[in-house]
């Protein structure tokens, strides 16, 4: 699993850092308050084969920009558009606590493809203990700050403040005051969000006790639904990732050429690829090779021994294709089915079989190099 890191300018100025990794239609996860978008990596592991996975830092953490002295949330929705903008593409977004209110008012700006909120703390009310948080972080009271946050704003149970890492979190506490300030500042009326186009899956703990705000949600969103999760409270990310990018893979969406296009791609001799170079963000050279169409997949293939744009293709699954219609990013899948290869053999004999330069040999020399092309 290769971890790539970068950045993207919100709308105000402002650095926002994410970390991306794997291949396929793009996810983008707005981790919670008291946690940077490492805290979701071992769920994005599991995701790296089915997404691009997109684990944004948001302001005050590790490669973001800092809070502005008059930050509003609405700058946090700002900067979750610049990311989904970044990711190139109508992506998955997924939002965590304090990051799923985020992620709600980012999906009024711009709709994502599908929408997944776990546990938005909308009922939430930090009341007088908020100033008791902000006395104790003016003093340099950060341990201090930590509980009073967990114990009488958020309410968290014994098993979920025993299995935090104190010393990473205690260091993330200055920025919670902000995120609690914004939610405090929320009103309860939840009407707001029926301007949310997108469907959304509202993810609740069986032990959290946030159900009910996912049911008063679920009224209010044009197309909702409920998913619960046994056993877990407000950290499943943390206790079983497992779980939870088995979840999330469910809402993966199906991707496919549009008819027209594939149409294009199967009459043209026009197919240019660029797969990308090991930093999984720049398109390497742009080359001319031959393709195929079987049923509703692309196909290419490479006779040159140790092809370097090959295996770059199957290293970063990912790159950039100019052919018929399509102009833009595609992913790649290296074809190992012996009967599919079959069928792909076929496809360049029919499409090519005039051509001077085919012969049965240059099949036989590419057969073990043959990749499927996919829309991203």
């Amino acid at each position: 699993m290769t971890l790539r890191t970068a950045g993207v300018r919100s709308a105000d100025g402002t650095m926002i850092s994410y970390h991306r990794v794997g291949s396929g239609p793009a996810m983008v996860i707005v981790p919670g308050s008291l946690e940077s978008g490492l805290d979701w990596l071992a769920v994005a592991g599991r995701l790296a084969g089915d997404f691009t996975v997109y684990l944004v830092n948001r302001r005050g953490r590790a490669g973001s920009g800092p809070f502005r002295e008059d930050h509003s949330i609405e700058d946090e929705y700002a900067d979750v558009v610049a990311v989904l903008a970044a990711a190139g593409e109508p992506a998955v977004l997924v939002g965590h606590s304090y990051g799923a209110i985020v992620a709600l008012g980012a999906a009024m700006k711009a709709a994502p493809r599908e929408l997944v909120l776990y546990e938005p703390p909308l009922s939430v009310d930090p009341g007088a203990a908020l100033g008791r948080y902000a006395d104790a972080l003016e003093e340099g009271r950060f341990d201090d700050a930590l509980g009073i946050g967990l114990n009488e704003i958020a309410d968290a149970s014994e098993g979920e403040t025993q299995a935090l890492v104190w010393a990473q979190r205690a260091a993330l506490s200055p920025t919670w005051l902000p995120e609690l300030t914004e939610i405090g500042r929320l009103d309860a009326d939840l009407t707001r969000y029926r301007e949310v186009t997108s469907r959304a899956h509202l993810l609740v703990g069986e032990t959290s006790g946030a159900r009910a705000v996912a049911v008063e949600l679920a009224k209010v969103l044009p197309d909702a639904r409920i998913v619960d999760l046994p056993g877990q409270g407000h950290t499943a990310h943390h206790q079983v990732p497992d779980m939870l990018a088995d979840l999330l893979r469910t809402v993966r969406p199906v991707r496919g050429w549009a008819p027209e296009v594939l149409d294009s791609i199967a009459s043209a001799d026009d197919f240019h690829v660029a797969p990308y170079r090991e930093d999984g963000v720049t398109p390497g050279t742009s080359i001319w090779i031959w393709s195929a169409v079987v049923d509703d997949g692309v196909y290419i293939r490479s006779a040159s021994p140790g092809s370097r744009w090959f295996a770059a293709a199957v290293r970063e699954k990912a790159g950039v294709v100019k052919a018929g219609r399509h102009h833009g990013t595609v992913a790649f899948e290296h074809v190992g089915d012996e009967g599919l290869k079959d069928q792909v053999d076929e496809a360049f004999r029919e499409k090519y079989g005039s051509d001077p330069y085919f012969s049965d040999d240059l099949l036989t020399r590419s057969r073990h190099q043959i990749a499927r092309v996919s829309p991203a």
